[in-house]
Formats: C-alpha cells, sequence, structure tokens
C-alpha cells in the first residue's frame, strides 16, 4: 500500500516491484549495477507520454555506477544516430528516436536513480514496429 500512494492517481499506468537476483546480475553486467527495485508511473502529457521511473540500488556507489554507465550509453546511442546513413526505414522516424534520447534524464539521488524521459505520440507509434520481424 505504501508504493502505491506513490503512484499519482492521474497516472495511465504502473510498475512496481523488485528484480530476481538473476535479472540483476545479468543487467549488471551492462551497467555495472542495477537496480534491486523499481516504482514507475506513465503521465499522459501534451503531445505524448512522460515516463518517469525510481530505482532503489543497494549503496549510493552502485547508484553512480549505474547514472554513470546509463549517461554513456545514452550518449552512444545518440551519436550512433547521428552517424547512421540517412537510409529510411518504411516506418521508422529517427528523429523521434533521437528527440526520445535527447528527452531522457538519468540522476542519482543517495542509493536511488531516477529516470524520466518523454515519448511524443509520434515515437509511441513505433513501438508495434519494434516487434515485427
Amino acid at each position: 500500500k505504501a508504493i502505491l500512494e506513490k503512484i499519482p492517481t492521474q497516472a495511465v499506468g504502473y510498475l512496481t516491484g523488485e528484480f530476481p537476483d538473476s535479472f540483476r546480475q545479468q543487467a549488471s553486467r551492462q551497467f555495472g549495477a542495477f537496480p534491486k527495485s523499481i516504482v514507475a508511473h506513465l503521465d499522459r502529457v501534451a503531445g505524448g507520454i512522460d515516463v518517469i521511473i525510481q530505482g532503489t540500488m543497494e549503496n549510493e556507489d552502485q547508484a553512480k555506477t549505474f547514472v554513470q554507465t546509463a549517461s554513456k550509453l545514452r550518449m552512444d546511442g545518440l551519436e550512433a544516430l547521428q552517424k547512421a546513413p540517412e537510409v529510411p526505414i518504411p516506418g521508422i522516424n529517427m528523429g523521434e528516436l533521437k528527440n526520445v534520447l535527447n528527452s531522457l534524464q538519468i540522476q542519482g539521488n543517495g542509493t536511488g536513480v531516477n529516470i524520466r524521459m518523454l515519448i511524443s505520440a509520434d515515437a509511441l507509434r513505433l513501438v508495434p514496429l519494434l516487434f515485427e520481424r
């Protein structure tokens, strides 16, 4: 109940829970550390969805490691999109992907990590394309 009270009443979706140790170990290979638990919600805003995630780490050092690594991955993703050839992919607007990465904010707060990003309505239309083969 205490966790659900953190979810705003206007949220259009939410997710809360703890990650299994095996999943955290796998994810830590990529991120250096990974949250033990998260509380996340989606807010409908003009033009899209605001994604707000709060993760809890085991300690402050892990939070710093996660933030640094995730921030570097964000920058690497933006750089890769900048260098990508201008080959049109049907249904994919690379500018929208860049906008999502540009909106991504990752901050540490003691043993916590806060992540926020805006996914525009146009970017949301790309989601089904990710599952096509």
